[in-house]
């Protein structure tokens, strides 16, 4: 199917008035408020030793718990923790489309060096091209999760007073759940629609003390493949794309007016399947383009077995899907930065086929689930 060339109008991000979302600057439904939840899951390891895969919510300095298992709960409730006490409280907290402007599936969300992650908000009318131009998001526009995960080896051998022996292992993602919530059907005034292809995931981890270019980035979406993170806009409204003079913009010469791009580039994802596919992404001007390959980025199990099929374990030749390894030390763990949000130039289906970039009203207030699962193999390095 194509995109009608007319629809690809994102007139501004849409504005939050208390909890609820009251439209755009232009008064177009655009882009909308959704919430979220969070989970993760472990894989426990059995065998001649007896070994966990633990994981906590929070940095170091906070010495949480260690825990086998997250729910979404203990997700909300740590983002919703007192601000002087939890440096992650406030995200998630006004959550909006957004984007991250052109990016590969292997990048740090802090492109541009400056402190902080790179997202953007509303393009200013007239000002196309670089995202320098737009308007930065705000950190309660999106979620970020801080976690630390460890190994734990235990064979009923007491070393040191202890027998636990933490050890150094490759880290998967097993799971990635990203779905519609079953309560969009629940809304008094009908139906919400599924936005879940518009969620992004992006996983960064890290060693204690790691500079930036030393951390390992992972950028996953449902489909995966290609989102196009520019495209010509009607910001004000008119029901006509923006345009500008190409040469004398106050229309004193005989200049044409040109229709403006706001944006640049494009945003590449690994997919949250198990297997390398085919995909396609549409351009601006309607056209389906066919991707080669979309990489996986989750790992598959050996039938009942908690074994890693050793094909599943590298996306490319010679590429591997580890996320990083665990510490082994009982003083130093191995970070994970979860961020989670949704992209506005995701196009997504309307009523009449055609893939847009500017949703209907049936988005507000769409919800969506987020599940994942972290794996270490049991097989010995």
């Amino acid at each position: 199917m194509k995109i009608k060339k007319k629809s690809i109008i994102i007139p501004a991000f849409a504005l939050l008035i208390g909890a609820s979302l009251a439209g755009s600057i232009s008064g177009t439904v655009a882009w909308y408020q959704f919430s979220t939840r969070a989970s993760a899951a472990y894989v426990g390891v059995s065998g001649g030793t007896v070994g966990n895969l633990k994981i906590r919510l929070g940095t170091t300095a906070e010495n949480k718990e260690w825990l086998t298992r997250l729910t979404f709960t203990d997700v909300a409730d740590y983002l919703a923790d007192l601000e002087d006490t939890n440096p992650y409280y406030g995200y998630g907290t006004n959550i909006i489309p957004i984007t991250s402007g052109a990016m590969d599936k292997e990048a740090s969300l802090n492109r541009d060096g400056v402190a902080g992650d790179d997202f953007y908000l509303n393009p200013i009318y007239r000002q196309g091209g670089a995202y320098s131009k737009w308007q930065k998001a705000d950190k309660a526009n999106y979620v970020k999760i801080p976690l630390q995960l460890c190994y734990v080896e235990r064979d009923g051998v007491v070393e040191g007073g202890a027998d636990a022996k933490y050890i150094a292992k490759d880290v998967f993602l097993s799971d990635l759940l990203i779905q519609e919530d079953h309560t969009n059907a629940d809304y008094v005034d009908g139906a919400r629609a599924d936005l879940s292809d518009a969620i992004r995931f992006h996983v960064s981890a890290f060693a204690d003390g790691a500079q930036e270019n030393e951390k390992v980035n992972r950028l996953i979406s449902k489909k995966g493949g290609t989102t196009l993170t520019n495209g010509k806009l009607d910001l004000d409204g008119d029901g006509i794309l923006d345009t500008d003079y190409v040469a004398d913009k106050y229309g004193f010469s005989d200049a044409t007016l040109a229709p403006i791009t706001y944006g640049e580039g494009s945003q590449v994802a690994f997919s949250n399947e198990t297997a390398v596919r085919a995909g396609s992404y549409y351009d601006s001007e309607g056209t389906d383009h066919d991707e080669e390959k979309v990489y996986p980025m989750v790992v598959e199990g050996v039938g009942d077995s908690l074994d890693i099929k050793e094909d599943s374990k590298e996306y490319d030749t010679g590429k591997s899907k580890s996320i990083g390894k665990t510490v082994a030390s009982d003083s130093e763990f191995l970070n994970v930065e979860i961020t989670i949000w949704v992209e506005g130039w995701q196009a997504l289906e309307d009523a009449n086929g055609d893939f847009v970039s500017m949703w209907s009203d049936d988005y507000l207030n769409s919800k969506f689930d987020v599940g994942f699962e972290f794996a270490v193999d049991p097989v010995l390095e």
